[in-house]
């Protein structure tokens, strides 16, 4: 029913986009919601309008084309992804919405997530870059609360993993367990299983606290 506004809207603010900041603004912020509502309506036609924006040398529009897909499981989705790599691939700061992106979208269990950190562009010592990675797929991806538990295991390997290399930012991460006693069962009970074969490793000081504090 809003489709005629949306698109209506979406003609209005298409023409303060390239507007120097902060101009233009609250323009680019905006469209990315309007793609997004057009998309899950399955509005074909405005596929091909977000593929050109994804090329755009504004990295605000590039990021907003792309991840308005994040929940659209079609062809298009890949071709955005790949483009926007191919174009922003060297620059790591802009790459990590690309693996914070990819580590939303839920296409497997964990598959997707593993060929991220096995990326020749994925450098483990970058805490951006792992922080984008892990934050994304517990945050944004509910295939980290598989009811078999599987999601909890496969990021626990990942803290024992990158412990080593980015303490800080793993003994920040693990309070995405913190709240396990909200959770009820099998949910809470996975959780607590996993947090307490991550403590049977050998863990940063920082971690090893972090966790003592979710459970004894």
């Amino acid at each position: 029913r809003l489709k005629e506004e949306l698109h209506f809207k979406l003609q209005e603010i298409e023409k303060n986009l390239d507007k120097v900041w902060p101009e233009g603004k609250n323009e680019r912020k905006l469209i990315e919601t309007i793609w997004k509502l057009l998309l899950s309506s399955d509005d074909r036609e405005i596929k091909g309008k977000i593929i050109n924006y994804v090329d755009s040398n504004s990295m605000t529009l590039a990021k907003a084309a792309m991840n308005s897909f994040s929940r659209i499981n079609c062809p298009e989705r890949k071709i955005i992804s790949n483009i926007f790599f191919n174009k922003w691939k060297n620059n790591s700061v802009v790459l990590d919405s690309w693996f914070s992106f990819n580590a939303s979208i839920e296409i497997d269990k964990t598959n997707s997530i593993e060929k991220l950190f096995e990326n020749k562009f994925f450098d483990s010592k970058s805490p951006n870059t792992l922080r984008a990675i892990l934050n994304s797929f517990v945050t944004r991806n509910s295939t980290f609360h598989a009811m078999d538990g599987s999601g909890y295991k496969y990021i626990a390997k990942k803290i024992i993993d990158f412990d080593i290399l980015n303490p800080i930012v793993i003994s920040r991460f693990v309070k995405v367990f913190s709240r396990c006693n909200y959770y009820s069962d099998p949910y809470k009970s996975n959780m607590v299983e996993t947090i307490k074969q991550i403590k049977k490793n050998k863990l940063s000081s920082n971690t090893k606290e972090v966790l003592d504090s979710i459970i004894e």
